[in-house]
């Protein structure tokens, strides 16, 4: 019965995700990043956000830098269209929660911060695809643990700083960069292996 019950929650949920309305897209700015679009704004007021795969015909494929900063968002939904997350681009919002997709190569990049710090995040999937966690990603959330793909190549300074995070496991071929003092670790204070089991 138990089985049953959670069966069907589960459906129900999934299903309640994938009924969320895409976000109108005269709610976001963006101009053309390639092939596709990259949002450079967002200047509607819903807290609960599902992010549309296409804007005029053209693939969603980036996050601008600061698009979403201080928006007090509680939920949004990143489509598997994009392809790169901006510093700053969820900054300073209530998050508690975040799928990051597969097709994401780039969480932050380069020596600017903070894609997702400043939430209160608890929760982050990282799916097997994104290469790279730039500096500060995930600063200064709520995180207890997290699962980093085989994918990762390469986390950036600060990139899980100020989380609860007290130990993890990294796949071999992922290179951490760091910079002097503990806050310039990736994972802060937290013991870091690579490849157990």
């Amino acid at each position: 019965m138990k089985k049953i019950f959670f069966t069907i929650l589960m459906i129900v949920t999934v299903a309640s995700i994938y009924a969320q309305q895409f976000e109108p897209e005269s709610n976001f700015r963006w101009r053309r990043d390639g092939n596709g679009v990259r949002i450079m704004g967002y200047t509607g007021n819903n807290t609960d956000i599902r992010i549309p795969t296409h804007i005029q015909g053209m693939p969603v494929v980036s996050i601008a830098a600061d698009a979403f900063n201080n928006k007090g968002l509680t939920n949004v939904i990143i489509p598997d269209t994009v392809v790169h997350i901006f510093p700053s681009a969820f900054r300073g919002n209530r998050l508690t929660s975040i799928i990051i997709p597969g097709s994401v190569r780039v969480i932050g990049g380069g020596f600017s911060s903070g894609a997702f710090e400043n939430n209160q995040l608890t929760n982050v999937t990282i799916s097997n695809g994104v290469r790279e966690i730039g500096v500060s990603a995930f600063a200064n959330n709520r995180l207890t643990n997290i699962t980093i793909p085989d994918s990762v190549t390469l986390i950036r300074a600060s990139a899980f700083a100020n989380n609860q995070i007290t130990s993890v496991n990294l796949p071999t071929t992922t290179r951490l960069e760091s910079v002097i003092g503990p806050v310039g670790r990736p994972f802060g204070n937290a013991t870091v292996t690579h490849g157990q089991p």
